[in-house]
């Protein structure tokens, strides 16, 4: 590769990784809901031998229940904020459309005077 084309392509790698680190700094937080399994005893056919299986199995679905609870909450936080994001670049949009049909208006009434 000639050397002229290596060290244009090092400014653009370095600006590609600042932009997909800058992307991956700016995801809220919320963006990496987990998906939780139920716990295997949870599907379990046969019964239960000793009390401290039922124990267990308790415990592990409280945790489930838990962690169910808690990725609900992430995906709602995050589909809010994809909600948000979306109103704000509309706002943006109509706001930026509305500026440049007035401009035009006034060229076009400026035109009529003339």
């Amino acid at each position: 590769m000639p050397r002229d084309e290596m060290s244009n392509r090092a400014p653009r790698t370095a600006a590609r990784s600042l932009a997909l680190a800058t992307a991956l700094v700016s995801l809220p937080a919320e963006a990496s809901c987990l998906a939780v399994l139920p716990p295997a005893c949870s599907a379990r056919e046969a019964e239960f031998a000793e009390q401290f299986e039922i124990d267990n199995c308790r415990t592990e679905m409280a945790a489930f229940q838990t962690a169910t609870t808690a990725l609900a909450d992430c995906l709602e936080a995050t589909a809010n904020e994809a909600i948000a994001t979306a109103n704000r670049a509309t706002d943006t949009y109509n706001l930026t459309v509305r500026a440049f049909n007035e401009r035009l208006q006034r060229s076009r009434a400026v035109r009529k005077a003339d």
